[in-house]
């Protein structure tokens, strides 16, 4: 059987279906290919922090020593993203949200503690810090503001994540997306349709659509937008 490869997302989905070793597995891996990666590192002793409790383990030896290791490392990690914003380098995408993005379906995301709102920001915030991408999430409210958002990509951003909701990308929303020459990703929480659809749902522009991977979905999409930033 061919070994899945080490990503963040995949360590995500490890956590969730409470499978830690194999999720701490993959965020060692993760961070000997990237080990200025500080997001990785706090993920990884969440982690190990949860399997601690589990199995009632102190791992307290070498504690001091590793601790200063990764002071030393997030420091070097905040000089590297220093330069990166001085030089004007790196990838820089948009995200554009509609106000209504769950619905009725908000309480399959779990915890009330963060607003859904924050769990959306959250979650592709986490994987663009991953890839070194600088994120900027918009909320927008109706086919104008939109379609104004959208008008602001071309020479500032590198490509686009839509996140709708029940908002309905019409024709207008199609005709700004086709000036576009950056990936955009439409991105859906839950599924579209009870059975199989009809007829497409979404934008015919966008380059590629997730749905019904819900939070998880916002993290794939960013995968998927660096890589094709990336290739291009």
């Amino acid at each position: 059987m061919k070994e899945m490869t080490p990503t963040y997302t995949l360590a995500r989905l490890y956590e969730k279906q409470g499978l830690l070793l194999q999720a701490a597995e993959v965020y060692r891996k993760l961070i000997v290919a990237d080990p200025d990666q500080a997001a990785l590192r706090d993920a990884l002793r969440e982690v190990e922090k949860r399997l601690e409790k589990k199995s009632g383990n102190e791992k307290s030896e070498g504690k001091a020593v590793l601790r200063r290791l990764e002071q030393w490392q997030e420091a070097l990690f905040k000089r590297r993203e220093l330069l990166r914003r001085e030089d004007g380098s790196g990838i820089r995408i948009m995200a554009i949200r509609g106000s209504d993005v769950v619905g009725s379906d908000s309480a399959e995301l779990g915890p009330v503690d963060e607003t859904v709102a924050e769990k959306i920001e959250k979650a592709m915030g986490d994987a663009a810090q991953i890839h070194g991408i600088a994120l900027e999430v918009f909320q927008a409210d109706g086919e104008t503001a939109w379609t104004e958002k959208i008008g602001e990509v071309p020479g500032n951003y590198n490509a686009l994540i839509m996140v709708p909701g029940s908002f309905n990308l019409g024709t207008a929303i199609d005709d700004a997306l086709s000036a576009l020459d950056v990936p955009v990703i439409e991105v859906h929480l839950f599924n579209l349709c009870e059975g199989p659809c009809e007829e497409p749902k979404g934008s015919r522009m966008a380059t590629a659509h997730l749905a019904g991977f819900g939070l998880t979905g916002l993290a794939l999409a960013v995968d998927a937008v660096a890589e094709m930033v990336e290739q291009e």
